[in-house]
């Protein structure tokens, strides 16, 4: 439970930085031929980076979370 706050904030910043990766993608697509090749592969190559961070950590992360809620769930059946 101590860690709740850490694992929460990890899992917004997997998040946020996967969604900036998303988002800079999209906007260099969109543009087409006319978008700097290095850009597109550095924006490419970002979201490579943030959709493997969160395939590797969000399982653990999950994985956490769903113990601490099990340990509430059976304090409070303990409890009534």
């Amino acid at each position: 439970m101590q860690a709740m706050s850490t694992i929460q904030g990890n899992l917004i910043a997997m998040q946020k930085e996967l969604d900036e990766a998303q988002v800079k993608a999209e906007k260099l697509g969109k543009k087409g031929g006319k978008a700097n090749s290095f850009k597109v592969d550095s924006a490419s190559q970002k979201l490579e980076n943030a959709n493997s961070q969160w395939d590797s950590q969000a399982p653990f992360v999950f994985e956490k979370l769903q113990a601490v809620d099990e340990s509430r769930l059976n304090h409070l059946r303990d409890a009534l």
